[in-house]
């Protein structure tokens, strides 16, 4: 069974977070296991990132978010089985299909 250890309250406002850096991302690719979110490098981006996947690690550990530096790009990979797939479409989804 799938769980996210977050309050109903704390949900809300993580996903309310991670709608708005969707948002901000330049590019999106699904990939075979998730999805690769693509952002403009900058230290404060950088910064929320990192920020990012170190919180969802803590509530949510079925997931694997990692941050890498691609040239000017930073790249943020999140991944999981099969049954976490719905899970990172919901949180990663493109504006335009929420």
């Amino acid at each position: 069974m799938l769980a996210c250890s977050l309050a109903p309250g704390e949900q809300k406002n993580r996903q309310d977070e991670l709608s708005e850096l969707s948002r901000q991302a330049i590019a999106r690719q699904s990939t075979a296991d998730g999805v690769l979110l693509r952002f403009t490098a900058s230290p404060e981006m950088n910064t929320r990132l990192h920020d990012v996947a170190a919180a969802e690690a803590r509530c949510c550990p079925l997931l694997d978010i990692s941050v890498h530096a691609a040239g000017e790009m930073l790249e943020l990979r999140v991944s999981g089985a099969s049954e976490a797939q719905p899970i990172i479409k919901l949180m990663f989804q493109s504006p335009d299909a929420a």
